[in-house]
């Protein structure tokens, strides 16, 4: 290319690109740090033989339609021919008729940053076991059973004399198989008895799981429900989130914006803006979610939210969401030199070369950033912090202590509470009886 001069322009967003402003020249001119669009520029102006110079957009924007038809930020650069190229920007519908879109690193979806699991309290740790529904279906059982072994010793017996229960009595009768404690009285009639039969198999197979996935639960403390999809967050209770601020003047927010998924659309009707470090407070208090590219949440939780034992409180959801087609760079219309340029990205993203320089640019500088962070940034040696990783971790083998058993205890003061109000209403109906 003979040393020609590109003017190539971009918006921090590391690793694929960062860099530090100059203060004392113009608010546009920057010096590009470690990245892999810093990497991209040096490989392809020694194999192509041009020189470049980097700025930053005067707004600070990504690019959005104004009303007049021009555009902000790195579009609007290319729009008004300050820029040859923009780096690290998504295409969109409005976006390609400004500049030529080249794809240039693999698709960096979109993560659910949400506190990490807790451990549940233990006080309903004995009704865990089951579900509700089991528990549903198991008290009916009881109930059922009850009345219909009390049903067929009163039908039994009218056809010849034989002791029959009331039907408390056979309440408490199918209650006590349950309990592994049955009466020694079997039903006097047959057909009671082939009840009672059926009835204690049943109560041999629920006792023996309950008694199992007892076992299990107090071996291993089970733990809240991660945010691992976006399909999560709409069915949570009081849940907030929010979208980093310098994204809802992106794509990203014209794609929650303009999609038609009921999912998505529940998600933008609530979407809050807010910036990282807020976001990562907003957690640690509880029900809030914070969305991020990948790539970048990683950065900053593995910089200042991770402990040295690789610990960390926050949580990344598994089911990321691609919320562009791609991402790469924007070149002006009818550039001669597009073709060359598509040509080495595609060689270097299909080579591994791409992923390769956004890990080696990931590790190194997140050890840098460990490294220079002052008190402030060193997030992870904070009291709230390291409060958190104590509560998350894994207790080790111990005795049952009273948390454990504070279900059987609620348990038996309700049982109370039960006897002394059937006591009132007893009293009271003899009372009005009279």
């Amino acid at each position: 290319m003979g040393g020609h001069l590109i003017r190539a322009m971009g918006m921090p967003y590391f690793p694929f690109n960062d860099y530090r402003k100059n203060r004392d020249q113009l608010p546009t001119s920057v010096t590009l740090l470690d990245c892999i669009d810093k990497r991209m520029l040096e490989a392809f102006s020694a194999k192509l033989n041009f020189t470049y110079e980097f700025s930053s957009p005067p707004d600070n924007q990504f690019g959005i339609s104004t009303a007049s038809g021009n555009w902000t930020g790195l579009v609007g650069a290319i729009q008004r021919n300050i820029a040859d190229i923009t780096t690290m920007i998504a295409p969109s519908p409005g976006r390609n008729q400004i500049f030529d879109h080249m794809r240039g690193y693999a698709v960096d979806p979109m993560a659910i940053v949400s506190p990490k699991p807790q451990l549940l309290s233990y006080y309903l740790l004995i009704f865990r076991p089951f579900s509700k529904e089991v528990w549903l279906f198991l008290v009916l059982s009881i109930a059922v059973c009850g009345v219909v072994m009390w049903c067929l010793e009163k039908v039994s017996s009218l056809f010849k004399t034989t002791p029959r229960k009331d039907l408390s009595t056979a309440f408490l009768y199918s209650w006590s198989v349950i309990l592994q404690e049955p009466s020694d009285k079997t039903p006097p009639n047959t057909s009671g008895q082939m009840l009672f039969g059926w009835w204690l198999v049943v109560c041999i197979v629920i006792t023996t799981g309950y008694t199992s996935s007892l076992v299990a639960h107090l071996t291993v403390q089970s733990r809240t429900k991660p945010v691992d999809s976006w399909d999560d967050l709409p069915k949570l209770t009081n849940w907030k989130w929010g979208l980093e601020e310098s994204l809802f003047r992106a794509a990203p927010l014209l794609y929650f914006k303009s999609s038609k998924d009921p999912t998505m659309m529940h998600i933008y009707k609530y979407l809050e803006s807010i910036s990282v470090e807020d976001g990562m407070k907003r957690i640690l208090k509880g029900r809030y979610s914070l969305l991020l590219q990948t790539s970048r949440i990683s950065m900053i939780i593995a910089s200042y939210y991770t402990d040295d034992f690789g610990r960390t409180p926050y949580y990344i959801g598994k089911k990321g969401q691609p919320v562009t087609s791609d991402f790469g760079w924007g070149i002006r219309k009818g550039a001669p030199y597009r073709n060359v340029l598509q040509n080495l990205m595609n060689r270097f993203l299909d080579n591994g070369i791409t992923n390769y320089w956004y890990d080696a640019v990931s590790i190194s500088r997140v050890r840098q950033n460990r490294r220079e962070a002052t008190p402030e940034q060193q997030i992870w040696r904070q009291e709230d912090i390291v409060q958190q990783q104590l509560n998350l971790q894994e207790e080790g083998p111990k005795s049952l202590e009273i948390k454990h058993m504070m279900g059987v205890f609620f348990s038996l003061f309700l049982g109370f509470l039960m006897s002394f109000l059937t006591f009132l209403g007893e009293n009271l109906f003899k009372n009005y009886s009279r």
